[in-house]
């Protein structure tokens, strides 16, 4: 995309899920630094709309809707980290940014950087792959 005073950036980190919620807790960007690498998404956003996702209290996102602008681009388990450049302070904070995203009629795209798990292959004794990894 050419260079674009209405284009926003949004960080964020992932994590996979885990039907254990401690698990989900434990393994974070902060915790476990060395498991996550950065990489960037750009989801277009024409004026008058922006990415619809529901997230936690600690900013990770837990579900996608369907038809969302965010959808394929972002991932169950992302953290998100920034907007545009700024730091999310909390949930709230998150929503009313992407509120001015979508008040903005010059919009055109949402420059997501992000932090993902990276993906180690595990073999058992009997050199398989692990249940998770299948």
């Amino acid at each position: 995309l050419p260079p674009n005073k209405n284009i926003f950036s949004v960080d964020v980190s992932s994590a996979p899920t885990s039907p254990n919620r401690e698990q989900r807790r434990i393994l974070t960007p902060d915790s476990f630094p060395d498991l996550f690498e950065e990489k960037s998404i750009t989801i277009i956003c024409p004026g008058g709309a922006a990415p619809k996702l529901r997230i936690s209290r600690n900013l990770q996102v837990l579900r996608i809707p369907d038809g969302s602008l965010a959808q394929n681009r972002l991932d169950p388990g992302d953290f998100l980290l920034k907007v545009d450049g700024k730091e999310i302070g909390d949930k709230k904070q998150f929503y009313r940014m992407m509120q001015d995203i979508a008040k903005d009629p010059d919009c055109q795209a949402v420059i997501v950087k992000t932090t993902s798990i990276i993906k180690l292959l595990s073999l058992n004794d009997d050199h398989e792959l692990i249940k998770p990894f299948r």
